[in-house]
């Protein structure tokens, strides 16, 4: 009987032996794959330059954090206002370019970064959930040591900004400004039960990503171009872009963020909410749904701009006061 007993252990640790040894287990973490400073010098030269050079703002820096190195700018007086703009979607901060060095001719210091998986920064193997942003950031402001700063987010930024106060709300001053921020969107048609279905849920979020590459926004043409371009060329040049976007679609903050619009943090802040009467992505109502479920003692503010669409930061960035 005890031989049996010998036998057993013997073979069980033969077992975990010839695991440990399989070579398809990985000896390391994956690695994040690289964002736009890993493209053909080539295509930067003649391309990317054009549109969104990696020195289309001043104060150019690389950080590298746990999930991947991450690209930002830092500009405007160095004793400013700290401000920080977030970005959405699928725009990289390139989406910023016109009220970004305005608001530092103002007197701020802004602090502009690519999210993970868009732009120059790196894509980490991830769901592209609210957690992973807002750890972005929070880490980023630990990097550049940032105390606090007032916290602008555009679209999907908007929620990312929301999370930012119910989870780390001491990096965030009084103020908070949210341009046709999404978080509450319903993306799925209601009545449809897409848990059912894997295939008719990824058909589903591929034609949602496709629809947002080819948004014709309401802006200028040459503005338009330039957008989309820079869209198609990260599709083309980044082989995790689109599933990227499809898994931020997924998991990601652009819905049922209702526990962080009604954090309690946000008590005693002041939010603005700057919408466009034509934005095709965020309904008229929806900003209105996100003040009431803000904190009872917040001051909100919700201000319409005229004719203005969903990247209203550029077609009507003049209109646009942080």
């Amino acid at each position: 009987m005890l031989n049996a007993y010998y036998i057993i252990a013997l073979s069980g640790l033969c077992y975990l032996y010839r695991f440990l040894l399989r070579s398809d287990l990985p000896e390391h973490p994956p690695r994040p794959k690289a964002g736009l400073y890993s493209l053909p010098e080539s295509v930067k030269h003649n391309i990317l330059n054009h549109i969104y050079p990696v020195d289309i703002y001043p104060g150019v820096h690389w950080a590298e954090l746990p999930r991947g190195r991450v690209h930002y700018w830092i500009f405007g007086p160095q004793n400013g206002k700290k401000v920080v703009l977030v970005s959405g979607y699928s725009a990289p901060a390139f989406i910023w370019r016109h009220v970004a060095p305005r608001i530092a001719e103002s007197g701020c210091r802004v602090l502009v970064y690519d999210l993970y998986g868009r732009g120059y920064s790196d894509s980490p193997v991830s769901h592209y959930d609210l957690g992973l942003f807002t750890e972005q950031l929070a880490l980023l402001m630990q990097y550049i040591n940032w105390q606090s700063a007032t916290l602008v987010g555009l679209s999907m930024g908007g929620a990312i900004v929301a999370g930012m106060v119910n989870q780390f709300p001491h990096l965030v001053d009084s103020q908070v400004v949210l341009i046709a921020s999404t978080g509450l969107i319903e993306t799925a048609p209601r009545g449809l039960n897409f848990r059912t279905s894997r295939l008719m849920r990824t058909l589903a979020e591929k034609t949602f990503v496709r629809r947002v590459r080819s948004t014709n926004f309401v802006l200028p043409v040459e503005e338009t171009k330039k957008d989309a371009l820079l869209v198609e060329i990260q599709s083309h040049y980044l082989p995790t872009f689109d599933s990227t976007l499809l898994l931020t679609q997924r998991y990601g903050p652009r819905r049922g963020q209702h526990q962080s619009f009604s954090s309690a943090h946000f008590a005693g802040r002041r939010v603005l909410l700057i919408n466009g009467t034509k934005d095709a992505v965020v309904p008229l109502s929806h900003p209105q749904h996100i003040i009431k479920l803000l904190e009872p003692h917040t001051s909100a503010e919700l201000v319409y701009i005229e004719g203005a669409g969903h990247e209203l930061v550029v077609s009507h960035h003049e209109e646009v006061h942080c």
